[in-house]
C-alpha cells in the first residue's frame, strides 16, 4: 500500500525520482522502457519493455534514485508513491 499517496505526473521522458521504496506508473498508449539512474545521467534499462495499455509496480527501489519511461510519447503519464 502506497501509504504517502503521492502523486506526480510525467511527460514523455522526463526525469523523476522515487519518493519512498515503492512506485507505480499508470499505463501509456505508447508503451517505454523504464530506466533508473543513480546520477541521473546515466541510465540502464530496469527489464523488459513495458507494453502500450500495462500499469507497473516496482517495489523495494532506493529513495532518491533516478528513474525515466524511455520510448514514451505520452503525456501525463501518472507516477504515484
Amino acid at each position: 500500500m502506497f501509504r504517502n499517496n503521492m502523486k506526480i505526473l510525467i511527460n514523455k521522458e522526463d526525469i523523476f525520482q522515487a519518493r519512498g521504496n515503492k512506485v507505480a506508473i499508470s499505463a501509456t498508449n505508447s508503451g517505454y522502457t523504464l530506466q533508473y539512474s543513480v546520477d541521473g545521467k546515466d541510465f540502464d534499462d530496469y527489464q523488459e519493455a513495458i507494453p502500450a495499455n500495462e500499469n507497473l509496480i516496482v517495489s523495494d527501489v532506493i529513495s532518491g534514485m533516478f528513474f525515466k519511461l524511455a520510448g514514451n510519447t505520452d503525456d501525463n503519464v501518472t507516477v504515484r508513491f
